[in-house]
């Protein structure tokens, strides 16, 4: 629609133009004008045409699908709209982020959501001395109590060496995707109580 308004206003234009020039008056200024608002035009639907191929491209290449949680072009959320010229991203603090789609489609693209299974990294430190056949049972006692925890992949716990707390034990387990901030803080919260119990 706004195209073909466009026309219209750029048919008159040359309509007048042309009036002007058969009267015998100079049209060379008119004619640099018009070259000029073309060039400007030109510019301005650039960007918009790149936009709108980029949305052409996503909806065929499919990368995510709406309700995915992504993270693009330095953004993160999930995926509310797949518009034609931007993908709208609702964050986890609720904020709406709008990314143009010509830099979604140019941009790596993390989809965390994808896979039916997400692995949960956490890194633990113990104070030097602490058996670690201790340590490690307890860590995956607790991943083997938390009800979103899957048992397959099972979980595991394994030394990561010396820190400067102690020594270090990386924990890594699967949940669903949806279940991930639920099991990342869960086992935050349950490793203290973990460890008291193991002494």
């Amino acid at each position: 629609r706004a195209m073909i308004n466009a026309g219209r206003w750029l048919a008159k234009i040359l309509v007048v133009i042309a009036l002007v020039g058969y009267l015998g008056i100079d049209t060379t200024g008119f004619s640099a004008l018009i070259a000029s608002l073309g060039v400007a035009l030109g510019l301005a639907v650039n960007g918009t045409l790149s936009n709108l191929a980029g949305g052409v491209l996503l909806l065929i290449t499919r990368p995510f699908s709406v309700g995915d949680y992504i993270e693009v072009a330095g953004f993160e959320g999930s995926v509310d709209e797949l518009k034609v010229v931007t993908t709208k991203l609702i964050t986890l603090d609720n904020k709406i982020i709008y990314v143009p789609n010509s830099t979604v489609s140019t941009s790596a693209i993390t989809n965390y959501t994808r896979m039916d299974l997400r692995r949960v990294d956490l890194n633990f430190n113990v104070a030097a001395g602490t058996d670690f056949n201790v340590a490690r049972d307890a860590i995956l006692k607790m991943c083997r109590e938390n009800p979103k925890v899957v048992e397959d992949p099972a979980p595991v716990a394994l030394l990561n060496g010396p820190s400067k707390r102690g020594i270090e034990i990386i924990c890594r387990t699967y949940c669903k995707p949806s279940d991930y901030w639920d099991v990342y803080f869960g086992l935050i919260e349950a490793v203290g109580p973990a460890f008291a119990a193991h002494g």
